[in-house]
């Protein structure tokens, strides 16, 4: 991981993670300024990409894609809570750790409403306003 944070690209970053020896178990975001992002998980000497952005087949181009034709919208957030994501390690999950499974659906619920919700502004103090929501939520609890 200490490799991950010296380099100066999500690629490399991505890289570095993937090339390193490993045997823990754990998740590991890797993003950068431009919003684009990589959800690791480990297992192990495993490793899966839980989630991405949706320009992750481009990993190599790291540039914004203003101007183009088409824009790609991302979700505000990214979540993840105490159970594996990718099918492939779903099963080493232990049996819904700290109520995982529903803190995750309630958390991208928030996400998705903060994220259709009609004239809301999306600078840094609505996402601030967002993670304390989200960090704050007692629903299910």
């Amino acid at each position: 991981l200490r490799l991950a944070l010296g380099c100066r690209t999500l690629r490399d970053a991505d890289a570095q993670v993937r090339a390193a020896p490993r045997g823990t178990t754990c998740h590991i975001l890797l993003a950068d300024a431009i919003g684009q992002f990589r959800m690791l998980e480990l297992a192990g000497d495993a490793l899966e990409s839980a989630a991405s952005d949706p320009l992750s087949a481009n990993v190599g181009v790291e540039e914004p894609i203003e101007g183009s034709e088409w824009q790609v919208v991302q979700a505000s957030a990214v979540v993840h809570t105490n159970h594996y994501l990718h099918p492939r390690f779903a099963a080493l999950s232990q049996e819904n750790l700290a109520h995982s499974r529903e803190r995750y659906a309630r958390a991208t619920q928030l996400v998705d409403d903060f994220d259709g919700a009609p004239g809301v502004g999306h600078g840094a103090d609505a996402h601030l306003e967002l993670m304390k929501r989200i960090l704050g939520d007692r629903s299910g609890a």
